[in-house]
């Protein structure tokens, strides 16, 4: 037989009929109310089940006269916000406002976050052992309303986030704290930390697999981020090219889930197996589109060494774009000005080149992308790497293929070459300098306008811009 107690038992004063406990069995000895068999409590934490449940400690006057509450055997709590919490053994302390929940397998947390837009992102947080801190409000009818406000998760800990994200972890703390009571808004966040430096955490993602010293989950805002991450990634590549892997590592790992985005920072090292490898001192921004890396984007120094040997660094941006087959690079401004010493340098050989802006133009292959054409332009310089071979220009276009360089001279100006080596000076409208893929010498051709000579100035202009001890970084 099933008893139904509206919580009317046989106290010394009148106790409010708000709260109820239903069980199949019921004994009282006066200081513990002990309930056997499909146990159900109403309570201002939430609804409470459970095989068994012993009540003690009675308040007077309470809408739930019971403040310390112990339950066993296939216990779920379903709270006030739709979360739940399943576990073997649950004490719960509404005096101390503390709470300690066990299991022998796991410990489950499940909450769903709504969004305006979408469906709701599942968060499930498991681990053998939780430790709960509770908060407590009066009601304006004189009811408390319990919430759990932090969870302290140990013994070995599972994350399974928008049923995209797991995570193995040695502990883990949730907290929930109010952002706005009026509108009654929660900031759900959850970190997760290894053991010791020889067993980090570990975040898998389809194919993905990283580790990180540390793992933070905005729930709100559908966020990972990641503290000093290493790993691989393989579900963002091109499906139909096998054996792909993005291999990285960077001092952090910003994922937002809602805008498809990674976003690296510090120290970063990357290879990409389309492009090459990217090292970047402050940021590197990974774009995805229908579940691809579409594009990258850097910000601050980064050097591409592309997978023909070719390679590219910029001290300001750089966005390399796979659905346009084209990347771009633009130097940092100060005042208009690009500061000295962080141009853009292109280098393919022995050849390099600085400027103040780059366009670089792909070809496709199955399983890289080729430059083409490249066009530099702004205070162009280009040198050989043993500095016998020198121009100033406006613009460069090369061309690997080729390779060709062509020196260009806006309206009104000229190009300015020296080919030590061959003792050649000489100021044009424009300039073609082909490399020999063998010998690795320049034949240089002049057009429009050719000065086999140079003022002793414009010598000494070109002397002083590349300070030849040092013509390529």
């Amino acid at each position: 037989m099933k008893f139904l107690i509206p919580l009317m038992l046989a106290f010394s004063s009148p106790i409010p009929e708000s709260g109820s406990v239903s069980s199949a069995n019921a004994s009282y000895d006066g200081n513990a109310l002990v309930l056997k068999g499909q146990v159900i409590l109403d309570h201002g934490l939430g609804k409470m089940e459970a095989e068994e449940a012993v009540l003690q400690r009675q308040e007077m006057g309470k809408d739930f006269p019971f403040s310390l509450i112990h339950l066993k055997k296939e216990v779920l709590l379903s709270l006030k916000n739709n979360a739940s919490l399943k576990c073997e053994t649950a004490d719960l302390d509404f005096l101390s406002l503390k709470g300690t929940l066990l299991s022998s397998d796991q410990v489950v947390y499940t909450d769903a976050f709504k969004k305006k837009k979408g469906a709701s992102t599942i968060f499930r947080l498991m681990s053998k052992s939780f430790k709960l801190q509770l908060s407590k409000k009066e009601t304006s009818d004189q009811k408390s309303v319990f919430d759990v406000d932090t969870i302290l998760a140990t013994e070995g800990i599972q994350i399974d986030y928008a049923e995209a994200f797991m995570l193995l972890a040695d502990h883990a703390i949730y907290r929930k704290s109010e952002i706005d009571p009026r509108k009654t808004e929660f900031q759900s966040h959850v970190s997760a930390y290894p053991k010791d430096s020889s067993t980090p955490c570990h975040l898998i993602h389809g194919l993905d697999k990283i580790d990180a010293e540390r793992v933070d989950f905005d729930l709100v805002h559908t966020k990972v981020s990641l503290l000093h991450p290493r790993g691989v990634i393989q579900s963002l590549l091109i499906p139909e090219i096998p054996h792909q892997s993005l291999n990285f590592s960077a001092e952090s790992l910003l994922w937002d889930h809602l805008k498809n985005t990674l976003i690296l920072k510090g120290n970063i090292a990357l290879h990409e197996p389309s492009w090459g490898t990217l090292i970047s001192e402050n940021e590197l921004q990974l774009v995805q589109k229908e579940k691809q890396i579409t594009s990258i984007k850097t910000k601050g120094k980064t050097s591409l060494q592309y997978l023909n040997a070719h390679q590219l660094i910029c001290f300001g941006t750089m966005n390399l774009d796979r659905d346009k087959l084209q990347g771009t690079a633009d130097s940092p401004l100060i005042q208009g000005v690009v500061p000295e010493g962080q141009q853009i340098f292109y280098q393919e050989g022995e050849i390099g080149v600085f400027a103040d802006k780059a366009q670089i133009e792909y070809s496709a292959q199955r399983t890289s992308f080729q430059p083409v054409l490249i066009s530099l332009k702004g205070h162009v310089k280009i040198s050989s790497q043993d500095g016998q071979c020198l121009g100033v220009a406006d613009r460069v276009t090369y061309s690997p293929t080729t390779r060709t360089f062509i020196l260009g001279a806006d309206p009104g100006k000229r190009i300015l070459f020296i080919n030590h080596e061959e003792n050649l000076r000489l100021t044009a409208q424009e300039v073609h300098m082909t490399e020999d893929p063998t010998t690795k010498k320049q034949t240089v051709k002049g057009i429009g306008n050719v000065q086999l000579a140079l003022t002793p100035e414009e010598e000494a202009f070109i002397e002083k811009l590349f300070k030849l001890n040092s013509p390529i970084p």
